[in-house]
């Protein structure tokens, strides 16, 4: 007796479409997500490098204002103690430095936190522009003493994103305007690197799991934005990427290479070693 295979019946025929139509569909939104999300970081990260660029301005616009053609330098300003009292050098913070470009509104607080941001580091919607209740002398004072760069407290945020040259208030050290196209003034925030390869230029980093990562879509390795002298930007893949643009290594403090050093600095003084930068 012979026998034959039943006929594919219509449900079947439908089910199997409508499995394959879920199939296709599915791989379709997870490309369009993908390049959804890959546009958007794109544009987060031009966003990033145009907010550089107008901090490097903004410094560039308060260096030609002053006789000494110097970047915002605290322990310079704020002489009669109006704003906080304390030894001038210590002034010279990263928080007082913004703060003073906010103050002359040449920047915002909302330019001085990286659209890419993800640490404990928000945009401070409180920043005083008129006589700061924490200042010594409210009424004289020339910037917010509120204003923080220090996101280690996970209870308070920071409220700068970028790291920067040490704003050290020798004249014949950096810090003032040279427009040099090889000088970075500021640039995405690194993690801690405590040597750097002589050949390779490959970092040894100190937190392996950094939150500046992934501020650029790379999760496993650091990249980010350069901001230069000249006032042009770049886009740098890793961390060797940043060091031929220097004499010295811009992310190690090693006070026999130079003081191109970039951190956030929450502590300041009148030598190298007084300052005191932070990661995450």
């Amino acid at each position: 007796m012979k026998h034959t295979r039943p006929a594919v019946t219509i449900v079947e025929t439908l089910v199997v479409i409508i499995v394959f139509l879920l199939l296709l569909g599915g791989a379709m939104f997870a490309l369009s997500f993908a390049t959804i999300s890959s546009a958007r970081s794109q544009a987060q990260t031009i966003k990033d490098g145009t907010q550089l660029r107008g901090i490097v301005m903004a410094f560039t616009s308060h260096a030609a204002s002053q006789r000494n053609d110097r970047f915002p330098t605290p322990s310079q300003l704020d002489l009669a103690d109006h704003t906080i009292v304390s030894p001038a050098e210590q002034k010279d913070t990263t928080a007082n430095v913004f703060a003073i470009s906010i103050w002359e509104n040449s920047l915002t607080p909302e330019i001085v936190v990286s659209p890419t941001e993800t640490g404990n580091i928000e945009v401070d919607e409180d920043y005083s522009y008129d006589s700061p209740s924490g200042a010594a002398n409210p009424q004289d004072a020339i910037w917010d003493p509120a204003f923080r760069a220090d996101f280690t407290d996970l209870k308070t945020p920071g409220n700068v994103s970028y790291a920067h040259q040490r704003p050290l208030p020798d004249p014949n050290r950096l810090w003032q305007n040279t427009f040099s196209p090889d000088e970075i003034v500021v640039t995405t925030r690194t993690p801690q690197a405590s040597a750097v390869n002589p050949t390779t230029s490959i970092h040894t980093l100190t937190n392996q799991s950094s939150n500046t990562f992934s501020q650029h879509g790379q999760p496993n390795s650091w990249s980010g934005n350069l901001a230069f002298a000249d006032n042009h930007v770049e886009f740098a893949t890793s961390l060797a990427d940043t060091v031929r643009h220097a004499p010295d290594t811009p992310y190690i403090d090693d006070p026999a290479e130079g003081d191109r050093f970039l951190s956030i600095f929450i502590k300041s003084g009148l030598t190298d070693t007084d300052y005191k930068p932070i990661w995450d």
